[in-house]
């Protein structure tokens, strides 16, 4: 995967920046608001984006200290910090589509 520590830890300082820079992105925005499970519990939005960046820094307090080894260190920060937050965007996207859909066939 890579060939020397400065490749591993380049590749951790993109995946750690972009991860951050989703959260907070999501946070300022407000979009993390429209998921399906926050939308009943409408104060929990700002929670859930600081329990995500929380987990991002973790993963780098782990790094840091190599605790865990380095594959899983990477994993762990492209799952939190990327494919959970886009994973919530496309499920409130295929949602709207589907009930637009649903909506649309009923007239």
């Amino acid at each position: 995967m890579f060939d020397s520590m400065f490749g591993y830890r380049l590749l951790f300082l993109m995946l750690f920046m972009v991860s951050l820079v989703t959260w907070v992105f999501f946070w300022l925005v407000g979009y993390v608001r429209y998921h399906p499970l926050i939308h009943s519990h409408p104060g929990n939005s700002g929670a859930l984006s600081a329990t995500g960046i929380t987990l991002v820094l973790l993963c780098a307090i782990l790094d840091f200290l190599q605790l865990i080894g380095q594959h899983a260190v990477l994993l762990m920060l492209a799952c939190l910090g990327l494919a959970i937050p886009w994973g919530m965007v496309l499920l409130v996207k295929c949602q709207e589509w589907m009930r637009n859909r649903k909506c649309s066939t009923h007239n």
